[in-house]
């Protein structure tokens, strides 16, 4: 949400580092205020024609919401296997190559990060075993923080075969901006301490009573987008 200024650096970046790569990008325009729209049918034609980006606009809400974001892109992306980057993410050298490589090695319940601590937004998951056996990004957590952990350890717990990717991606410079547009759109008094210690009380009960699918009973990555500027779906 909000992040059209971080995209127009990374996303030119990002896209040439997956040339040669049966890749589709996905972005998920969480009713941006900042003409993300406007700029990716004007700049990304190409890319939307012949398939390598994707742009699916949810326009009703006003409250980003981490997991159902991540989620409605993981369920709206076509391919196979899904990968999540922030949008302030320039991807390292030989990232794609190393990730294809362990999607060879390991064709099913593969779950994937850029390291085993730091993931930066870097995970992916084979998207049959993401909605079959984990309902995706627990849609409960309320903010920012832990979401990735929490998805992470629930597959460790599946047994998933946890790889880690390597590599350090750089970041978008813009002096604390991101953090503050993440306030501006959360519309939280709450401190992101307090978010992150909620969250983390959630996950730890979930593992604890062994539940490591989320969202079992209620629609998650729900809402309608409009994909590629005309077509409307429903997500339910």
């Amino acid at each position: 949400m909000d992040r059209l200024g971080d995209l127009k650096q990374t996303l030119p970046h990002n896209l040439a580092q997956a040339r040669g790569f049966d890749v589709e990008w996905v972005i998920l325009n969480y009713n941006s205020q900042d003409e993300l729209a406007t700029w990716a049918q004007q700049e990304l034609s190409e890319e939307i024609e012949n398939g390598r980006v994707l742009h699916a606009h949810e326009q009703d809400t006003d409250v980003f919401h981490m997991g159902r974001s991540r989620n409605m892109a993981f369920r709206i992306a076509t391919g196979e296997f899904v990968f999540n980057v922030d949008a302030d993410n320039f991807l390292p050298d030989g990232f794609i190559a190393r990730l294809f490589e362990m999607m060879k090695e390991v064709p099913t319940r593969l779950a994937a990060a850029r390291s085993s601590r730091l993931m930066h937004g870097l995970i992916g998951f084979w998207k049959h075993d993401l909605i079959e056996e984990l309902g995706g990004y627990d849609e409960t957590f309320f903010g920012y923080g832990l979401d990735d952990r929490d998805l992470i350890e629930r597959a460790k717990k599946l047994d998933f075969g946890f790889r880690t990717i390597g590599g350090k991606p750089s970041k978008v410079e813009r002096l604390g901006q991101t953090r503050h547009v993440k306030w501006i759109n959360y519309k939280s008094k709450v401190h992101l301490r307090q978010m992150q210690e909620d969250n983390r009380d959630i996950m730890m009960a979930n593992l604890k009573a062994g539940r490591f699918k989320a969202n079992e009973g209620r629609p998650w990555g729900a809402g309608k987008l409009l994909v590629n500027f005309d077509k409307e779906v429903i997500l339910s």
